[in-house]
């Protein structure tokens, strides 16, 4: 299973509520309360947050919290790989790789 990267680094008000929006998907993730994780990083993620688009993307590829679903998962490691996350782009590159997505 592909490892989560669950670092942040934001600023500002906006930022900070983010901050605090990303910590508690975390902290539900690491609690194993994925249904949370999952309604937590959506909105972060569809605000441009690449860390929670990748860790929605991990969610959709393993079916944690939400249905697996791995059309879902490339469509939020594109979106994470796109804003030059890493381990998106590599997530990406392995689906991609194993015939998914092509």
């Amino acid at each position: 299973m592909l490892a989560m990267f669950l670092a942040i680094s934001l600023t500002g008000a906006t930022g900070r509520a983010m901050a605090a929006d990303f910590d508690k998907a975390k902290a539900a993730y690491e609690a194993g309360d994925y249904a949370t994780a999952a309604q937590e990083f959506r909105p972060l993620a569809e605000a441009g947050d690449a860390k929670s688009q990748f860790n929605l993307g991990v969610m959709y590829e393993n079916g944690h919290g939400v249905a697996q679903d791995n059309a879902a998962a490339i469509k939020w490691y594109r979106r994470a790989a796109k804003a030059g996350h890493a381990e998106a782009q590599y997530n990406l590159g392995v689906m991609y790789d194993n015939g998914q997505g092509v």
